[in-house]
């Protein structure tokens, strides 16, 4: 059989699993419409994608729905792109709103909604992706059939909508209310050093400008390890409660009972922080909250009981670096749309979050700070930390934004002069250069 009659044989079968008061016919043409759909926007997506990379423009960034319009060239205006995400995701989406926007996607959503038919398209694909997504569930011959890979997918769809219910067995005793308390009180010394950072900064003249970034700071919101009310094994029994056990001989119905379930549950916060919750990273979201799944609360990003000064440089720095993004909106949106600047917001969080991270540590009662580990100082053991997140392969990248591991490890603490006392870096050494650099 070709490859052609493969595809078609693909989509026809699951086609007829999901509608079939159709007749035969109808769901040829059906088929024929969507292979179609599907190789027209593949090609589409080769094409950019080629186009930029050639450019060097793959990097997602994060900027608001009323500059959209900027990106898509009036092809598609902000206004267009603002009841678009309201109508698709968030009724109460305002144009300031921040969103996190992949090239290549809004390339292709700009070529949808700009095309006559286009949406019909969008939607053509959103529903051949629900039967792709259902198809399995409706007829068991669609699922693995060996036992550990059905097991291995039955894990993975669970997962893919409910994170959190998959990993709490691990979560919940990895991270304790202990823990959530110590990182509360971390984070609660890293919002003072920012606060004191601004009011004390010397490029802060304008004072419209101070104290717009002082009152962000100090009424941005914070989430630590899990969603609200979602905490300990008993708030997830009761939340899951209503829920009935899955029926072996009813896995779409059960399927859809659970994705209406958790559609029902959720509140927009509460998402982002389940959704999240197995992350290793800490985000700063569009509605002014830091974010700290329960992910990275763990080894050897933070170690319970250990001396603060480790956890501090690894831990604090990650949170340093989110609660930075105090910064004005203008300016944080100017740098997102400058071109080549797309890594610039999360280089100056790293760079100004190991600031913050260590003035927040100095805060630390002196018994808190004079901890010692294996013959290393409290000094030596921050910028330890600091640095043990990026360990990886020099070859290994994420192009997300980011800088390369490395440079994020030792950039910020060359500009640092502590980093240089630690550790005896002599005058002029490649660690310790003359000219320093000072965000705050």
């Amino acid at each position: 059989m070709s490859e052609s009659n493969d595809l078609a044989s693909f989509v026809v079968q699951r086609m007829s699993v999901l509608v079939p008061p159709l007749d035969r016919d109808a769901v040829l043409e059906l088929s024929t419409d969507i292979i179609f759909t599907e190789s027209q926007v593949v090609v589409f997506l080769v094409q950019v994608n080629k186009s930029l990379e050639e450019t060097k423009q793959t990097s997602s960034f994060w900027t608001q729905i009323k500059h959209l319009g900027n990106y898509s060239k009036d092809a598609v205006s902000s206004q267009r792109w603002l009841s678009v995400i309201r109508h698709g995701a968030h009724p109460s989406s305002a144009a300031e709103d921040s969103v996190y926007a992949r090239p290549l996607a809004l390339a292709l959503l700009t070529r949808l909604l700009s095309d006559r038919g286009g949406v019909e398209t969008a939607r053509r694909l959103l529903w051949w992706g629900l039967v792709r997504e259902l198809a399995p569930y409706a007829s068991g011959r669609y699922l693995p059939k060996d036992p550990e890979r059905l097991n291995r997918f039955c894990v993975a769809r669970v997962a893919s909508v409910s994170r959190l219910a998959i990993m709490a067995v691990h979560l919940f005793r990895a991270v304790t209310p202990g823990i959530l308390s110590s990182t509360e009180s971390m984070a609660d010394r890293v919002r003072a050093a920012l606060l004191e950072a601004l009011r004390s900064s010397p490029w802060l003249r304008d004072g419209p400008t101070r104290n717009t970034a002082l009152l962000k700071a100090a009424s941005m919101a914070l989430s630590v390890g899990f969603p609200k009310g979602l905490s300990r094994e008993s708030e997830l029994d009761a939340y899951f409660a209503p829920l009935r056990d899955l029926r072996a001989n009813r896995s779409l119905s059960s399927w859809l009972e659970l994705r209406r379930f958790l559609q029902r549950r959720k509140s927009p916060a509460d998402d982002a922080t389940a959704s999240h919750v197995h992350k290793v990273n800490a985000y700063y979201l569009s509605d002014n909250r830091v974010m700290v799944p329960a992910g990275i609360i763990q080894e050897p990003v933070y170690f319970h009981g250990a001396a603060d000064a480790y956890n501090y440089g690894s831990l604090g720095q990650a949170l340093s670096s989110r609660w930075a993004r105090c910064r004005t909106q203008v300016e944080r949106d100017m740098m997102s749309w400058e071109s080549g600047l797309r890594q610039d917001p999360e280089n100056l969080g790293d760079f100004s979050g190991a600031r913050l991270a260590y003035e927040a540590f100095q805060s630390l009662p002196d018994r808190r700070r004079a901890l010692s580990v294996a013959g290393f100082g409290s000094e030596r053991l921050f910028f330890i930390g600091h640095c043990v997140k990026w360990c990886r392969s020099l070859t290994e990248h994420r192009n997300e934004g980011y800088a390369r591991g490395r440079s994020r490890c030792i950039v910020p603490l060359m500009h640092m002069p502590e980093f240089s006392e630690a550790f005896g870096c002599g005058a002029k050494a490649y660690m310790n250069p003359e000219r320093k650099c000072s965000f705050w």
